[in-house]
């Protein structure tokens, strides 16, 4: 059996491997939040803890395009392809106490964003989750920065079982800028209302200055799904969402993880570096999630 020595990861794979000898040992894991628990996801699939020694420097993650490892962490540019900005704005520090992963964007830089993802460039070394569920992060920003916009997501573009196109669930599970927040669920594959396609997005105007964590948690029974938005474990809102067959039975159902900070779709120039401080990003999922769909109860609040 061969151990894959990986900061952060529970139980990943990359996707073109043999998932069943992929095993990395979790650490001190913690507890499986209340809402993960009454959905049956118990299996700590990714556990990124930054204040961990191993996230100190940079050769926990692949810096750039040209690197192609089996890592679990990617520095991304893949939605816009404008560059990236430097791997040394990946950096762990102390704030205030508190030891976290500072990813940060320059004012004036041209590429839309600092970026990680469990997606490698060629996606050929790529770690998926199903889309269902419980995505978290525990994070902060600095206060009174203009036009930056930081993000916890999740997508699965440029993954080598994703359709060509926009053809694709993305689940932005907080997306915040210039003192307005939400989460949302759009389906690109789904025509709807929303730019012509399905979207749910909802305001969680929430204080982002201070640590808290935000969550997506999605459910499915194989017909219906739910999706949800929580913070500090408590629930924002919860909505039924529509879906492709392809995607509630797994063959483009998958999507890799994704943190983002920079001017993103909001586009225009940045005033001040705008430094996003996180904690930790965990996902539970069911135990079999690396090789099928993650099925059971419709959880909501």
């Amino acid at each position: 059996m061969a151990a894959l020595l990986m900061p952060g990861l529970a139980h990943g794979a990359n996707p073109t491997a043999d998932l069943s000898v992929q095993i990395v040992p979790a650490g001190s894991a913690p507890a499986v939040p209340a809402a993960a628990q009454a959905a049956g996801f118990t299996t700590l699939a990714l556990n990124a803890d930054f204040s961990q020694p191993e996230y100190a420097g940079s050769s926990w993650f692949d810096c750039g395009g040209s690197e192609n490892t089996d890592k679990v962490w990617h520095q991304d540019d893949q939605l816009y392809n404008d560059g990236f900005p430097p791997c040394s704005d990946i950096v762990q520090v102390n704030d205030g106490g508190n030891i976290v992963l500072d990813l940060i964007y320059r004012a004036g830089q041209t590429p839309h964003w600092q970026a990680l993802t469990t997606k490698s460039y060629d996606g050929n070394h790529s770690i998926s989750y199903p889309f269902t569920g419980y995505w978290e992060i525990e994070y902060s920003q600095a206060a009174g920065i203009n036009n930056n916009f930081t993000d916890w997501w999740s997508s699965c573009t440029g993954l080598p079982s994703c359709p060509a196109g926009n053809l694709t669930l993305e689940l932005d599970y907080s997306e915040q800028s210039n003192g307005f927040g939400d989460s949302g669920y759009h389906n690109w594959a789904v025509p709807g209302g929303c730019g012509g396609h399905d979207c749910v997005v909802k305001p969680n105007n929430l204080n982002t200055t201070q640590y808290h964590k935000w969550a997506g948690l999605v459910t499915t029974d194989g017909t219906t799904v739910w999706f949800c938005s929580l913070y500090d474990g408590s629930y924002n809102f919860c909505t039924t969402v529509q879906h492709t067959s392809d995607q509630i039975n797994g063959v483009t159902g998958r999507n890799f993880a994704i943190i983002s900070n920079g001017k993103g779709d909001v586009g225009q120039p940045m005033l001040q570096d705008s430094h996003m401080y996180i904690k930790s990003v965990r996902i539970w999922e069911c135990a079999n999630w690396q090789t099928s769909m993650c099925y059971g109860p419709l959880v909501h609040n």
